[in-house]
């Protein structure tokens, strides 16, 4: 599924556009500010230009999933590595006030309003879901569309009494999850951070880096998203070398290489000093 944002009214208060799926018209949106930022564009160079909580994200291609919001406590889609930004969700709303950089579909447009909002959403959600479905229903991972991913919102706010990280109750057996994706010829996915955080504010991996290596190995996980989040908090800003901002992943490397089953390692860093040279 192909979703295409057509930015087509900008103000001084909000930018509307035309959402399409597969070429076919799906609703408007309302967005923050355009500010002329784009993917392409340096960290700085977006930091520079951005007007906190009053600029829409930089144009570009993103990866959509959908995952649970710590904040509104539901699944939404969630546009994944906007630089400069987090946690940038598709969700109800009618007015960029409501934005906060967020996505807000709705059936009809105003000035700086759209209408219809919660209509829209739950309209494009449920073709979302079936676009999912459709991996295994339409037979696409005999095209290599393999993997299930869940993003961040499965942890447990507090390990367990031998320090391992634990799923909360809306997955309530990882082991069995993942039994299950393997046994219907799926790959399984999982997010983290190295900081003591996630991006979501659920626990990361810092100083539990084996522990929780471990504990992925034996749910059965195929693919880790690592992502830098709170572990800026971690980091020794006047330590500016390139090693300082590869040594968290380092750390998880080493020890996803100690365990008995191949792990794909996604590295989510924002690109700070060049690290991918």
């Amino acid at each position: 599924m192909e979703l295409e944002l057509t930015r087509k009214v900008r103000t001084n208060n909000s930018t509307i556009g035309e959402l399409s799926i597969n070429d076919i018209f799906e609703c408007f949106i309302i967005e923050d500010k355009d500010r002329g930022l784009r993917k392409d564009m340096t960290l700085s160079e977006l930091i520079n230009k951005k007007v906190h909580g009053n600029t829409a994200i930089p144009s570009g291609r993103y990866e959509v999933v959908i995952s649970f919001s710590n904040r509104f406590k539901k699944m939404l889609p969630l546009l994944m590595d906007v630089p400069a930004y987090e946690g940038i969700r598709i969700h109800p709303g009618n007015t960029a006030a409501d934005t906060e950089g967020c996505l807000l579909p709705g059936r009809n447009k105003g000035t700086d309003a759209v209408t219809s909002s919660r209509l829209a959403f739950t309209a494009l959600s449920e073709k979302l879901k079936a676009s999912a479905k459709a991996i295994m229903d339409k037979g696409l991972i005999d095209h290599g569309w393999t993997f299930i991913n869940i993003d961040d919102g499965w942890e447990e706010p507090a390990r367990n009494d031998k320090g391992e990280i634990v799923a909360n109750k809306k997955f309530p057996d990882m082991k069995k999850l993942g039994d299950w994706l393997h046994n219907n010829g799926l790959k399984f996915g999982i997010y983290s951070s190295p900081g003591p955080k996630t991006c979501g504010d659920y626990l990361g991996s810092y100083q539990h880096e084996e522990q929780d290596a471990n504990t992925y190995a034996n749910w059965g996980i195929d693919y880790l998203k690592y992502d830098w989040c709170s572990y800026g908090e971690i980091h020794d800003r006047k330590d500016t070398t390139l090693e300082s901002y590869k040594k968290p992943y380092i750390v998880m490397q080493d020890a996803l290489q100690k365990q008995n089953r191949d792990i794909v390692y996604s590295l989510c860093q924002y690109g700070m000093k060049d690290v991918w040279k």
